[in-house]
């Protein structure tokens, strides 16, 4: 832990660590930890968190090092169903990127280096953080026999990842760049925009539309969205 706190400073990030005692993590995120978008939302008297304490320290990222689900800790992910909403009114009333960045505690770093992750190392520490809404993930080491061996490589590659999405999120919408990705295969037979039981076209339009309604610039499209003739 001192070795990440002391990367993070290095790298101009100042980091608030917290100790909990115990996996359950969710109450010190939600009533100790605020966002500048929080605060807006409370002027405005939209208190999505009534228990915020008054010295609530404002971040503009949250990093969970410990791998377990946000809400539960390693039961979390059994009781999905009942803590997802509990998850969901948290992370949206903070709005900030949310990390999972944590070693490999199933396989070692020399298996890792050899082979790959392995199947479920992978579901560990991208599939479940994915799930509990985490924005990335990083693995920032494993374990070499008995011991848990940090990487400075990936620490610095959490860092990077931080200052890249705080500054995303200060960047003004319409200078932001982003790529909408459709379904094509097998290529050459219509197949573009295709999806069982879904309306890709609409689907498309809508979402363009959402990004000119926030402020984003699409160029030619901004007069008018439709889906079926960009598809």
């Amino acid at each position: 832990i001192p070795q990440l706190l002391r990367e993070l400073e290095e790298q101009g990030i100042r980091p608030l660590p917290i100790f909990i005692n115990g996996v359950e993590a969710h109450t010190v995120v939600r009533d100790m930890l605020t966002t500048e978008h929080e605060q807006e939302a409370r002027r405005r008297g939209d208190l999505q968190v009534d228990s915020l304490r008054p010295d609530a320290v404002v971040v503009d990222t949250i990093v969970n090092t410990i791998g377990f689900p946000l809400v539960g800790g390693p039961a979390g992910t059994m009781e999905a169903g009942r803590q997802q909403a509990v998850a969901k009114a948290i992370l949206a009333a903070k709005n900030v990127p949310y990390f999972v960045a944590a070693p490999m505690l199933i396989q070692d770093l020399e298996s890792w280096e050899r082979n790959g992750m392995q199947g479920l190392q992978s579901v560990v520490l991208y599939a479940l953080p994915e799930l509990d809404g985490a924005i990335d993930t990083v693995t920032l080491g494993g374990l070499v026999r008995d011991d848990i061996y940090l990487i400075r490589e990936r620490v610095l590659r959490l860092c990077s990842r931080i200052h890249r999405w705080v500054n995303l999120r200060r960047k003004p919408s319409a200078e932001r760049r982003v790529a909408v990705m459709l379904y094509g295969f097998p290529p050459g037979v219509g197949a573009t925009g295709t999806a069982a039981l879904l309306n890709v076209p609409k689907s498309l339009e809508l979402l363009l539309q959402s990004l000119r309604d926030a402020g984003y610039d699409l160029g030619d499209l901004a007069e008018g969205v439709d889906g079926q003739r960009i598809v």
